[in-house]
């Protein structure tokens, strides 16, 4: 009896002693196949950032070498366009000839914002080191008066700040683009930038918070006071209306009391 429970015990041990070699080599191949695995993981992401970084550097070299002229010849022509259906009104126009000028001045804007945003698309914000001051200027307004494509407006504004920070962009320019978007999404402005008219021939500032501080805050960005701002518009209204301020007996502008910073 004691002999054949020694000789169970010892078949058991060499089934064990099968079974922990098997695992041993299973457990060796294993580990040599998660190595391998690892060093082709590290392999393919080298790859990947070396292919990354070269794109960057493509793109970077491809910046330098477009020819940027074409680019602010563009821009001008656009922005011609866009000021003179702007001016096209009249005094005293009828109502089918300013439904007929807006309606053109929509085909416009809509058409500049398509160029705008495959230009933005292929180049990002054109700031003074692509298109120089004014083109980026020309860039800026084309951007302001694309009032029917908000998430349009708030992509350029957002990368128009980190330009701002960098000295690339005007910051002036930027406080109109922050209102002009904060009043197209139905919310009060920041800097008073955004006008409205009242029947008796004063302009208003469209609704704004914490109006009372509004100056501190268009200091900072480099803007007039409020007030001096106002007045400008109200002269320049008077300018494109003369003969109806003269038939309403008045012989110049409304101003505000003049203020100026500390």
């Amino acid at each position: 009896m004691l002999r054949i429970l020694c000789l169970v015990n010892d078949k058991q041990m060499k089934i064990a002693d099968i079974i922990n070699k098997n695992l041993l080599e299973y457990a060796t191949k294993a580990l040599k196949i998660m190595k391998i695995l690892t060093l082709l993981a590290i392999f393919l992401i080298g790859i990947s950032c070396f292919n990354k970084t070269k794109k960057n550097q493509e793109k970077e070299e491809a910046a330098k070498e477009i020819d940027y002229s074409i680019i602010i010849n563009q821009l001008e022509r656009m922005v011609k366009n866009d000021q003179q259906i702007q001016y096209a009104h009249k005094p005293n126009e009828t109502t089918t000839f300013r439904d007929s000028l807006l309606d053109r001045q929509n085909q416009i804007f809509r058409a500049n914002t398509d160029t705008l945003k495959a230009l933005f698309d292929q180049y990002g914000f054109l700031g003074f080191d692509k298109v120089g001051k004014k083109g980026s200027k020309n860039f800026w307004l084309l951007v302001q008066h694309a009032d029917h494509d908000i998430s349009f407006q708030e992509e350029v504004l957002k990368s128009m700040k980190v330009e701002v920070e960098k000295e690339n962009a005007n910051n002036s320019n930027f406080a109109y683009l922050t209102d002009r978007v904060l009043k197209n999404k139905g919310e009060k402005q920041r800097y008073g930038t955004q006008l409205k008219y009242v029947k008796d021939f004063w302009i208003i500032p469209q609704p704004m918070i914490d109006s009372l501080n509004v100056n501190e805050r268009r200091k900072k960005i480099g803007l007039p006071t409020i007030e001096d701002y106002l007045n400008s518009s109200m002269q320049l209204h008077y300018e494109m209306n003369k003969e109806t301020y003269k038939k309403n007996g008045l012989s110049g502008p409304k101003k505000y009391e003049s203020k100026v910073y500390k």
